[in-house]
């Protein structure tokens, strides 16, 4: 098994050699985990603007009761290292991927829509 860190830089390396936008989604996605592994579902409920808030220079995921396993609230915070990276998935990367479609869904698949849980899983 690899260790979080070498899986977190592996991440980065795949956002910085992107040659889509479902591979820098990835990337993103991977890195998250690998800093601050949580849940698939807990992933896949992410919205825009509710549970991804950028708060000063840092990006914050703050996760209602009713979406963690435990049922208390779950907040933390993303390293500061993937500020530029989110910022540039929300500004050009998942405009990218949404296409037509309109939602707060952080994480969108190839389709437009929201990304389940279980497509999370399978990718």
């Amino acid at each position: 098994m690899l260790d979080s860190g070498v899986l977190f830089h592996w991440a980065v390396d795949m956002m910085d050699t992107a040659a889509t936008p479902c591979d820098y989604r990835d990337g993103l996605l991977l890195a998250v985990l690998a800093a601050r592994g949580r849940r698939w579902r807990s992933m896949a409920l992410l919205r825009v603007g509710r549970e991804l808030i950028l708060h000063e220079d840092q990006y914050r995921i703050e996760l209602p009761a009713e979406q963690v396993k435990t049922r208390k609230p779950d907040q933390f915070d993303l390293p500061t290292v993937l500020t530029p990276y989110m910022w540039h998935y929300l500004a050009v990367i998942r405009p990218a991927l949404l296409q037509s479609e309109s939602h707060d869904a952080l994480w969108v698949s190839p389709s437009g829509r929201p990304w389940t849980a279980g497509a999370i899983h399978q990718r």
